[in-house]
Order: C-alpha cells, then sequence, then structure tokens
C-alpha cells in the first residue's frame, strides 16, 4: 500500500540518493553471496588444503622473517624450505615456485615483528588488520565519491570472492588497497607528502601497483611544487625501504636471481592468474604472447601519463580527469600483465565504486540479471563439459531474449557497468569451490575497464584524446 506523504519544501540543490544504489533487492544478493563464500571459507578451515591452502603465502613470508632473524637468506631455497616446514608441516611436495620468497627483502623485515606470536596467532592478526585499514579505506572513499548509504557494499566488497582469496592465503592487497585510496584521497586534498609516503606501498607488489605513483605524478605534472614535494616524500621512503632491506637481510642480493628463476615458470605453476596473458597458456606462442600483451599494457600506462602531462601543460586537469587517470592506468595494466592473482584484483574496487556510482542503472534487475546469467554461462562454458555448456547457453539465450528490449534500452555504460559487477561476483567463484582456476578470470579486469572507459569518455578521455593523439604520433 502506498502512503502519500506531505511535499518537502523544495531544496535549491537536491541530491536524492541513486535509486539503484538504495535498491534493496538488489543489495540484499550481497549478504547472501559473502555466506556462501564465508562457508566455504570455514569448510577450508577446518579441512586445510595441504597443497595450497589456507595462510599458504602468509607462512612463506613468516618463514623470510624467521630465517632472516637467525641470519640466513630468505633467498636459498633449502633454508627457506626447513623454516616453513618448521611453522606449519606439509605433507606434500610443492612446486618451488609456491614456495619461494620472490618480494623485495623488505617485507621480511616488516613481517619480522610478528614472529613473538604463534603462527596462526600471527595470521589472524595480520588478517584483522587488513581487514580494518581496506574497510577504513573504502570508507572514506565512498564518503569522498559521494556515495550513499555505503555500508552495506563496503560489506559485500570486503566479503567479495577476490578479497576472501586474498585473505585465504595471507597476501597484503588489502594493505595495499588501503595505501591505494590513501594516496588517491591526499592527491585529491592536495598533500603531496601524505600521497607520496602512502604511494610508496609500491614496494610490497611493484610489478602490481608501479602505475599508481606514475600517474598520481603525472596529474600533477602540471604544478611543478606540488610534484616535486609528492616526487621527495616518495623517494625518500621508498629509498628507506630498500636500503633497510638490503641492508638487514642477509643475501639479500639473491632476490634478483630467485625473482629470474621464478618468472620462468609463471605459466606453469601459479595458480588462479587473471589477466588477459592467462587465457592463452595453453598455446604454444604462450610466452610471446604474455610479452607482447604487458609490454603493450606498460605501454598504454606511459601514454596516459605523458598525455596527462601534455594536457596538464596548457591547463590544470578537470576533477574528474584527476580522478579517472590513476584509477584507469591500473585497471589497464591490471588487465594486460602476465602476472596478476584474482586477490590483486581488490585494487579495482574504487574504480569500480565510481562506476557503480555515475550508472545506477546497472543495478536494476532487468539489466542485471542478464548480464548474470551471461557470465554464469561464461563460467562454466570453461568448465562444464560441452554438452553441459550447450544447455547453459541455450538457457542464457532464452534470458538474453526475455530481457533484450530492457538491455537495448539501456546505455552502452550500464550495460557495461552490470557485466563489471556480474563477472566480480561470478567469475572468481570456482577458485573457492572447486579449488581451481578458469581462464575466464581475465574477464574481471578486462570489464571494469571497458566500464571506466565508457563512463568517462566524455568527462575525462575526451579531454585527453588530443594528447593522446600527439603523443602517440
Amino acid at each position: 500500500m502506498t502512503v502519500s506523504a506531505p511535499a518537502a519544501p523544495a531544496q535549491p540543490h537536491p541530491s536524492p540518493p541513486a535509486p539503484g544504489l538504495a535498491h534493496r533487492g538488489t543489495a540484499a544478493l550481497l549478504p547472501i553471496a559473502a555466506a556462501g563464500v564465508l562457508a566455504t571459507l570455514a569448510t577450508h578451515t577446518l579441512h586445510p588444503s595441504y597443497d595450497y591452502g589456507i595462510a599458504a603465502d602468509w607462512r612463506v613470508f613468516c618463514a623470510a622473517a624467521q630465517v632472516t632473524a637467525h641470519g640466513g637468506s630468505p633467498y636459498t631455497f633449502a633454508a627457506l624450505s626447513a623454516a616453513e616446514q618448521s611453522i606449519r608441516f606439509n605433507p606434500g611436495a610443492l612446486a618451488p615456485a609456491l614456495v619461494s620468497f620472490v618480494d623485495l627483502p623488505v617485507v621480511a623485515v616488516i613481517t619480522r615483528p610478528l614472529l613473538w606470536l604463534p603462527f596462526w596467532s600471527s595470521f589472524l592478526l595480520f588478517e584483522a588488520l587488513s581487514l580494518a585499514l581496506a574497510a577504513l579505506a573504502l570508507r572514506r572513499w565512498a564518503d569522498h565519491i559521494g556515495w550513499p548509504r555505503p555500508g552495506l557494499w563496503i560489506l559485500g566488497a570486503l566479503l567479495a570472492v577476490p578479497t576472501v582469496v586474498g585473505l585465504q592465503v595471507g597476501q597484503f592487497d588489502l594493505i595495499m588497497l588501503a595505501a591505494a585510496v590513501a594516496t588517491l584521497l591526499a592527491m585529491e586534498a592536495g598533500r603531496p607528502w601524505v600521497a607520496g609516503v602512502c604511494a610508496a606501498a609500491v614496494l610490497l607488489k611493484p610489478h602490481i601497483l608501479w602505475p599508481l605513483p606514475l600517474l598520481v605524478a603525472a596529474v600533477w605534472a602540471s604544478d611543478r611544487h606540488q610534484l616535486s614535494r609528492f616526487a621527495a616524500a616518495f623517494a625518500a621512503t621508498t629509498g628507506i625501504g630498500l636500503g633497510v632491506g638490503f641492508l638487514l637481510v642477509p643475501g639479500a642480493a639473491g632476490f634478483f636471481h630467485t625473482l629470474s628463476g621464478f618468472a620462468a615458470t609463471i605459466d606453469t605453476a601459479q595458480p588462479d592468474l587473471a589477466g588477459l596473458p592467462g587465457l592463452f597458456a595453453p598455446l604454444p606462442w604462450a610466452p610471446l604472447a604474455n610479452d607482447a600483451l604487458s609490454l603493450a599494457g606498460a605501454g598504454l600506462v606511459v601514454l596516459l601519463a605523458l598525455a596527462a602531462v601534455r594536457r596538464g601543460r596548457r591547463s590544470p586537469l578537470a576533477a574528474e580527469t584527476r580522478r579517472w587517470l590513476p584509477l584507469a592506468g591500473l585497471a589497464v595494466w591490471l588487465a594486460a600483465t602476465a602476472y596478476v592473482h584474482t586477490d590483486d584484483l581488490i585494487l579495482l574496487y574504487p574504480l569500480l565504486a565510481l562506476v557503480i556510482l555515475r550508472n545506477p542503472g546497472a543495478l536494476a534487475r532487468d539489466v542485471l540479471t542478464p548480464c548474470l546469467a551471461l557470465t554464469g554461462a561464461v563460467m562454466l562454458a570453461t568448465w562444464a563439459s560441452w554438452p553441459a555448456a550447450a544447455g547453459l547457453l541455450l538457457l542464457v539465450g532464452l534470458l538474453l531474449l526475455r530481457g533484450w528490449d530492457t538491455l537495448r534500452a539501456a546505455r552502452p555504460e550500464e550495460v557495461a557497468t552490470a557485466l563489471a559487477v556480474s563477472t566480480t561476483l561470478i567469475i572468481p567463484l570456482p577458485i573457492l569451490l572447486l579449488q581451481t582456476s578458469l581462464p575466464s578470470s581475465y574477464l574481471i579486469p578486462i570489464s571494469i575497464t571497458a566500464a571506466a572507459w565508457l563512463t568517462y569518455r566524455n568527462p575525462a578521455v575526451k579531454p585527453l584524446t588530443p594528447a593522446l593523439a600527439r603523443t602517440a604520433s
């Protein structure tokens, strides 16, 4: 029953909440999905997988810190393996690529203070700290971009599959997310010293996070004072981190040898790779394709940075462009790089939030349901047998026919955003439910990147287009 209410007084600048974001029916899907994910995680906690299960990466980090504390080199596989077995015994034999320490030496230094705790206690403390920092960062980001009532959606992001995968193995991605959001907020607030210090989180995973400081510097290229302060803070913080790591960790020079050997085994030994190059892994020319795609992605990131510098010399970049540029460049790199895991896609949450906020119609049931069905069919078609895949595709075809008029009426960016939400919710599920990876994981960064480009093509991409063309030529 509808109850009419007296008309409210007119306001000069009304800002009602976006209808799609306040839709309780759609939002209710998130805690339901989260409950299933948590149940799966609890099952694996009670019956841990000995090949690559709960706290697998945290075990490596703690072993590296323990070897370092006893004066050994974490890049010596025999010493590291013995420390791993003493921390948590594993009866099976793992590929060296899964149990080698290939991070910068500073990671062993910052993990060392937690050695005074028992292994599982340190793991739970690390998880709690990571979740708290990520929740705070997402809340600050939601408030900054004007997201109405973000509590449920923040909870959904923290319980989404990429987040749970990172928590399951004990990775630093949630801390990197918090640092990335802090960098962006400091950039928009005009605080280059804070932004430079926060951007030094690139030390945790330089192969993933390197586009962020580059593109933030490009945004500030038109202001030499801000740029110089950001560069000084970033250089000082990263320099201290590198110096402490290479000075305090015995045998730290072994990092380069370990890294070169590890890079040769990425395609064959690493699980749940989520970048576009993973699609070509079974093909004989996969290494060449991986290198080509990674170079193309890096080239596009550099091209975006140069275009921003060129455009900023004529006039300061618009607020939309400044906010979009670092996140879009990071999304392009995560889609193109040969070494990115599902948990690393946590770093795309701020960009996905921006895209959803600009396209609330993407969360309408008539738009989201066909996209969910299509994404689920793509996932299952890459895993199930051909007869089952054919039946699924037929079912999805019927659903799409039913919703075809709605999809045609929706704007392209709304459909792209619905697909981005769908892939983020559905594509990673086999990693937890089946303990396997699917070649369709690359759809997550691709769909989010496409939605971001379509959504911001007028306010952010269009002003950069002339500079992009001149820079490319």
